[in-house]
């Protein structure tokens, strides 16, 4: 039985989807134990996910079948047909929520933005900065 999520929640779900990459991806890092460490994950895979190239599949307890993972491993060669930002996961499997948004002006936008964020946040000077802002207004 497959959930359907409306259109109207697509961006929500979205970026729901993000953040649950986050924790699931099979990456070196461990689990983010803080929500300032699983947001700066978010902002490092934003900075350097390439939605031209990849498909981003989100396998929940290995619920894709074979056949939407076959689907998906030729996407550089049938590219067109996929949405901007093709987000799959089992109550997606044919990227359909995100078939009209983002754009890939979006997608672009919100790269710089998560390069930028992230930068701004691991640059010692700038937290110095905030910290002694904080300070000096209370």
């Amino acid at each position: 039985s497959q959930t359907t999520v409306s259109q109207t929640t697509s961006p929500i779900y979205s970026v729901s989807l993000l953040v649950a990459h986050t924790f699931l991806s099979s990456t070196s890092h461990s689990t983010p134990q803080t929500a300032t460490a699983a947001f700066l994950r978010v902002l490092s895979f934003l900075s350097s996910f390439d939605w031209n190239l990849y498909p981003l599949l989100i396998n929940f307890n290995h619920e894709l079948n074979t056949d939407t993972l076959q689907l998906y491993e030729n996407f550089i060669n049938t590219r067109r047909s996929y949405p901007d930002a093709c987000i799959v996961c089992p109550q997606n499997e044919l990227s359909d929520l995100t078939q009209d948004s983002p754009t890939k002006s979006s997608l672009n936008i919100l790269t710089h933005l998560a390069e930028n964020s992230l930068s701004n946040s691991l640059d010692p000077s700038l937290s110095q900065a905030a910290h002694l802002t904080t300070l000096s207004s209370t």
